[in-house]
């Protein structure tokens, strides 16, 4: 899984190569469809490559597993497995 610092991030979210530019949400929970953390932008191709900037304050949380969800607005959620440290 991909290792996070417990502090205030500035991210840029690199989207699968096809996606297409347009309103995105990140954010991280405990277990599906329950947010802690949650921001949002607009990516915008660069490179080729669909990508979106966040910030967010993992600060709060506790160290230890999580799930990081993207997703364009109105899509489901795609989750990937992070840990705080």
């Amino acid at each position: 899984p991909l290792e996070l610092p417990r502090e205030r991030l500035s991210l840029s979210v690199y989207l699968p190569i096809g996606s297409e530019p347009g309103k995105y949400e990140f954010a991280i929970e405990n277990q599906p469809g329950k947010p802690l953390v949650r921001a949002e932008d607009v990516a915008a191709l660069r490179d080729g490559i669909t990508v979106f900037k966040v910030k967010l304050n993992l600060e709060p949380l506790r160290p230890g597993p999580y799930l990081a969800g993207i997703r364009r607005a109105g899509w489901s959620w795609r989750y990937y497995r992070v840990v705080l440290k």
